[in-house]
């Protein structure tokens, strides 16, 4: 079975680090046409798990035994929009993330270009020199 594993692994790792593969990847994710599992995954990869927990440091303790209904409905009131707000963050951080791993993919996808560029320039040179020896 770990012989199995091995392959599969080895196998799994010849396609997703394929040019091809890479490709798509890179056009699926400008298009938005991820799979959200995938996208949130590369997000991870690429700048870190987002914290899972929301603290809230209470310097004030207040007793609300006492309050009145409004004063409890604005209290919730407060404590809605601050929580609104850290979302409306959130999610700006998160489309940013986005961006930023669109932008890393593309330089990704530019450096391995300018490369292959530079191989056919180099093979275009020694076959030059070749003819010329010939």
């Amino acid at each position: 079975m770990a012989g199995f594993r091995s392959e599969a692994a080895q196998f799994a790792r010849r396609i997703v680090c394929s040019d091809a593969y890479f490709t798509s990847l890179k056009a699926r994710a400008e298009s938005g046409e991820l799979a959200p599992p995938v996208e949130t995954l590369l997000l991870h990869y690429a700048f870190g798990k987002p914290v899972e927990q929301i603290s809230m440091d209470v310097t004030n303790e207040v007793n609300l035994g006492h309050m009145t209904v409004e004063q409890l409905a604005a209290r919730a009131a407060q404590v809605h929009q601050m929580l609104l707000a850290r979302h409306e963050e959130d999610v700006r951080l998160e489309e940013d993330r986005k961006q930023q791993a669109i932008a890393e993919a593309t330089r990704i996808q530019s450096m391995k270009e300018h490369a292959a560029r530079q191989e056919e320039q180099e093979a275009q040179s020694v076959f030059h020199k070749i003819d010329k020896i010939h």
